[in-house]
């Protein structure tokens, strides 16, 4: 978890916040996956569908950070 912690912030000091912010979300992802391998602890619909938004809130909110980016550079 350290580890995992260190790269997280690493990545803010070197990179655009606003593109991995909603990556970091992606953790709660992750831990269901290995909780549901490790623990055998089947995540139940509520959990799939939380999955799904997480995933799907993280591209599109880097889809159109970058979209507004290239407006930026067009003004």
């Amino acid at each position: 978890m350290y580890l995992a912690q260190m790269l997280i912030t690493y990545s803010f000091k070197h990179g655009d916040a606003s593109t991995f912010a909603p990556i970091a979300y992606t953790t709660v992802l992750f831990s269901g996956i290995i909780g549901w391998l490790i623990w055998r602890h089947i995540p139940d619909l509520l959990s799939f569908l939380g999955m799904v938004l997480v995933i799907c809130g993280g591209i599109l909110s880097i889809y159109f950070e970058k979209k507004n980016a290239k407006k930026i550079v067009k003004q």
